[in-house]
């Protein structure tokens, strides 16, 4: 591979992940909306159940291999992090904060997924990036704990723990992207998952 052609599978990255920060950002917003009026656990689970039909179709129309067991191990991590613990726990945050509060608290997802990935491949990042992550995390804490009158509320802890689960999720689903795919590994994560849903998602119906 050529350094040129490097460089563009860079951009691309880099661009397809400009596109997926912006499709999450109306995450919140639309989660706050849906909890006014429905139940918290079919807002974070239903989505995913409702998705995994099409995400079956996806990879049954492109002929997608199974994946091996060492996979299936990593997908359900993944869908630990991503499918369920994330978008459920997000969910019942957003029944008693703002969605403005969540976002903030939610802004250092990417630093908690960089963490996570570290940990995950033994990459040892630069002092630097550990006293920017230390800072950025002690400036969210501080607002959270400013806007809630000096304490933390349970919601808040449901969302830290939210951020965390996604962090995990994101950093599995990086390295497992390198075998399978991007799309893959998501479109699998919703397929394995969704079974183990449809009970819970039914009773909150």
């Amino acid at each position: 591979m050529t350094q040129t052609t490097s460089h563009n599978r860079e951009n691309l990255g880099m661009l397809f992940g400009l596109f997926g920060v912006l499709g999450f950002s109306g995450t919140l917003p639309a989660t706050r909306l849906a909890v006014t009026s429905l139940d918290p656990t079919l807002v974070g689970l239903g989505r995913s159940v409702t998705t995994s039909a099409f995400a079956l179709e996806l990879l049954l129309l492109l002929r997608q291999p199974l994946p091996s067991r060492r996979q299936i191990k990593s997908l359900f991590i993944v869908s630990s992090g991503v499918v369920v613990g994330f978008p459920l726990l997000s969910a019942w945050a957003l029944k008693q904060l703002p969605a403005s509060h969540g976002a903030i608290l939610v802004a250092v997802l990417p630093l908690f997924t960089a963490l996570a990935s570290a940990l995950r491949t033994g990459v040892r990042p630069s002092s630097g990036f550990w006293l920017t992550s230390l800072i950025s995390c002690a400036t969210v804490l501080t607002f959270s704990l400013w806007s809630n009158n000096g304490g933390l509320h349970t919601a808040d802890l449901f969302l830290l723990a939210a951020i965390a689960a996604g962090a995990v999720g994101y950093a599995e689903g990086g390295e497992l992207a390198k075998e399978m795919g991007g799309w893959q590994v998501i479109c699998w994560a919703l397929v394995l998952t969704a079974p183990f849903l449809v009970l819970p998602v039914g009773i909150a119906i």
